[in-house]
């Protein structure tokens, strides 16, 4: 079984906005609205071939910029909208084929 700590998450949010820092990336404009996503309760079930979901980045962005502006997340939904987010950032600047 895997584990991780909330103080290793911590150093790893830390040495993410350290790396974007270095590489002097202030802002990142996206080109794209819809993508595909498999929900958590399939994206580790192998028994039957995942549903996926279409989302709206768009929108995933708007309720980022409301967390940040009330200073508060307050569903975990947040986390799932911050990995989207993260994730285009590291196909936008190391993309896989």
């Amino acid at each position: 079984m895997s584990n991780i700590t909330i103080e290793e998450c911590e150093v790893l949010f830390k040495l993410v906005i350290q790396k974007l820092k270095n590489d002097r990336l202030s802002h990142f404009e996206f080109n794209m609205d819809d993508y595909w996503i498999i929900t958590a309760d399939e994206w580790n079930e192998f028994t039957d071939a995942p549903q996926p979901v279409v989302e709206s980045f768009a929108e995933d962005i708007g309720y980022l910029k409301t967390a940040i502006k009330e200073k508060a997340i307050y569903t975990y939904s947040d986390f799932n909208r911050l990995a989207t987010v993260l994730r285009a950032i590291s196909q936008m600047q190391a993309p896989i084929p």
